[in-house]
């Protein structure tokens, strides 16, 4: 009899893990899995508040022991899901910030639990948009900088060891806040305010290791001289191209 019931549990699990498998082949039939952004942009043209709700469909539909080339499928999806933060940390959210909160909040645990399985090719990815800062950097300085890029250290931090003596994107995003604080021109609220952010973001990689950055001292020296000016009185800039 016991040995009855416990055959009986195993069929109905293989019937289950059947019904699931062929609900997330419809799936497919329903849903793509984005090659790039822009294609995951086009899929949700629906409210903010959905997109979690689309991605996990996305990752259900094509789980790597569904299809042959799912996993590569999956991986891609990974650094798409990190971009698409980053996108949306540069709308316009001020309306409504409890529901940015908790869509990016959402996002963040799918994309922490992915890079688990999919760590190259969201790392990968994190290179690419290295690259990429680092261009419009040296093409347009501060100007070239967004909200964006103070999102990608941050999450940068989030999904990746910060305590490793070398950390192949930890480090260049390390190099790179730091040649941030050392050569843009902190002339107005806007710098100063994004090159405190930087300050939290680099104090925070190094919470554990507590490595010396030079450059967040000369930072903090550097915005305390500027409001020491002479006639008594603190004259800033909205902000300037360079």
């Amino acid at each position: 009899l016991h040995s009855l019931r416990r055959r009986q549990r195993q069929m109905c699990i293989r019937d289950r893990s059947s019904e699931d498998e062929d609900e997330s082949r419809q799936q497919v039939r329903d849903i793509s899995c984005p090659n790039n952004h822009k294609e995951f942009l086009d899929m949700v043209k629906r409210p903010v508040s959905e997109h979690p709700k689309i991605v996990k469909k996305i990752i259900k539909a094509y789980q790597p022991k569904l299809a042959e080339g799912n996993k590569e499928k999956l991986g891609k999806f990974t650094g798409i899901i990190l971009r698409h933060m980053i996108f949306l940390s540069e709308q316009k959210y001020s309306g409504n910030v409890p529901e940015f909160a908790s869509v990016q909040n959402s996002l963040l645990g799918i994309l922490k639990s992915m890079s688990e399985k999919y760590n190259h090719p969201l790392s990968d990815t994190c290179r690419d948009i290295i690259k990429e800062m680092q261009t419009r950097f040296k093409e347009k300085h501060f100007s070239g900088l967004s909200v964006g890029d103070l999102t990608f250290f941050t999450l940068v931090g989030c999904l990746f060891s910060t305590s490793d003596q070398y950390h192949l994107i930890v480090t260049p995003c390390s190099i790179l806040i730091a040649e941030f604080l050392e050569q843009i021109k902190f002339n107005s609220l806007q710098r100063l305010g994004f090159g405190a952010v930087l300050v939290k973001i680099s104090l925070q990689y190094q919470r554990l290791a507590k490595r010396y950055m030079p450059e967040v001292t000369y930072f903090l020296e550097k915005s305390l001289a500027t409001f020491l000016a002479n006639d008594n009185s603190i004259n800033f800039n909205v902000d300037t191209n360079d």
